[in-house]
């Protein structure tokens, strides 16, 4: 009897191993999918009404790439949801930065969160710009969400995102005026399943981490001087010896 009960014991723990692999994949899928999806009916809306051809262009443009974000994210997770691999290549990341801040400035405007861009005219850095940007629209998304606030007497938030040069290496920042984040909760947030949002998945800043772990830099919160958090994450220029993770 002590083998059979054993053995069912063994069993169960198995099973309850497979759920929760099972849970923590819904809640990456939920996660990465839920921001496209979002963007795109803000994008799809705007275009609908927009007048000028030209700008109903840019946003089907917009739209464009985020299906391609989504088709990557299915290909991922068909192919293998293991470590992050990136596909490195010459890339401007103040492209890369502008266009991440095109398909936050819907839910900025919507939000009545004023979002500014500040860079150079070029920035050249072998990285994956893909999802580059797609850790950019992470932060940008979670900035909008809190920015504002902490200023009780403030209609508008404020959020900021730049990039500059520093040595060998860039440097990569989105701020806010938000309410900001305790100390102690600092790296923390960076934990998966940590989320301080009511129906967030917890997923979103682990994911940006992995991002730039991958591709040799970093990424850490702070106090901004706007008041709220301030994430800085850094790309090496030139990729480490050790090859891609």
């Amino acid at each position: 009897m002590n083998a059979l009960a054993s053995a069912v014991e063994s069993r169960e723990d198995e099973i309850d191993g497979r759920m929760q692999v099972v849970q923590q994949l819904s809640s990456m899928v939920a996660h990465e999918v839920r921001n496209p999806l979002q963007s795109l009916s803000l994008l799809a809306s705007l275009a609908r009404t927009e007048p000028d051809r030209d700008a109903q262009a840019e946003q089907l443009a917009l739209i464009e790439d985020e299906i391609r974000v989504l088709e990557g994210v299915v290909q991922r997770f068909l192919s293998n949801s293991g470590p992050l691999r990136i596909a490195r290549s010459q890339t401007d990341l103040v492209k890369v930065l502008e266009r991440a801040a095109s398909i936050a400035y819907p839910r900025a405007a919507q939000n009545h969160v004023r979002l500014l861009v500040q860079a150079p005219a070029r920035l050249d850095v072998y990285a994956d710009g893909s999802l580059v940007r797609r850790a950019l629209e992470n932060l940008m998304l979670n900035a909008i969400e809190f920015a504002g606030k902490g200023r009780s007497r403030r209609s508008t938030g404020q959020v900021v995102a730049s990039i500059q040069r520093d040595d060998d290496r860039v440097v990569l920042i989105v701020e806010d005026d938000g309410p900001g984040v305790p100390y102690e909760d600092r790296e923390r947030i960076f934990q998966p399943y940590m989320s301080s949002k009511a129906g967030g998945t917890g997923l979103g800043l682990a994911l940006v981490r992995q991002v730039f772990d991958a591709h040799g830099g970093y990424i850490r919160c702070e106090p901004s001087p706007l008041g709220g958090a301030r994430f800085v994450a850094t790309i090496p220029l030139q990729p480490s010896l050790d090859g891609d993770a």
